[in-house]
């Protein structure tokens, strides 16, 4: 099965452009069971990415696809429930997190503190769509789509305005020095 496009994302509402809050973009995972077809394409392409771990570890907006990942890879899931991880583990599990992409450094580094003091050993964080950031320079975020290149591929195509395009750059670039907002 071949990986999907980030142009999937988009058709389906999964990534959207705008203005909501501060951020110029949203990731919306929540649909993706809607999407079956794409939910195990997204599975399958995270193979290299379970490799040496025992556990997942789903942040807030990225169970639907920590779900399909825990059925393609029969790694087992545990989720984030608030300030609980819900799930099956016990001291020593190497374990990837799975991340939307607009999650803050500081509300990663939370949940890698909280599976930590379970016995859920972080081994890499890996998010649906990144901006080339570390997080606290702790981890290294590993992403399936590179925002600003998608960014630029939609300018290029008019599928996105060359201001929004400007706006989403700027925003990634505040992000990647560790400003908040656009």
């Amino acid at each position: 099965m071949t990986s999907p496009g980030a142009e999937a994302l988009l058709d389906c509402g999964l990534l959207q452009f705008g203005l909501f809050g501060e951020d110029p973009l949203r990731v919306n995972l929540d649909m993706l069971p809607s999407y079956p077809r794409l939910l195990r394409q997204l599975a399958a392409c995270c193979a290299p990415y379970v490799v040496g771990v025992d556990r997942l570890l789903a942040a807030p907006g990225a169970l639907a696809w920590g779900g399909a990942l825990a059925l393609h890879s029969g790694i087992p899931l545990v989720c984030c429930r608030g300030n609980e991880l819900v799930g099956a583990y016990d001291i020593g599990h190497p374990t990837l997190l799975l991340a939307c992409g607009h999650e803050s450094d500081s509300e990663l580094l939370a949940i890698e503190k909280r599976a930590r003091r379970v016995g859920l050993e972080t081994q890499m964080i890996l998010q649906l769509t990144g901006d080339g950031r570390s997080c606290a320079g702790e981890f290294r975020l590993n992403a399936l789509f590179s925002l600003s290149q998608l960014v630029e591929q939609l300018v290029a195509e008019g599928s996105l305005p060359p201001g929004q395009g400007n706006l989403v750059q700027r925003w990634l670039l505040s992000r990647r020095r560790g400003a908040a907002g656009p």
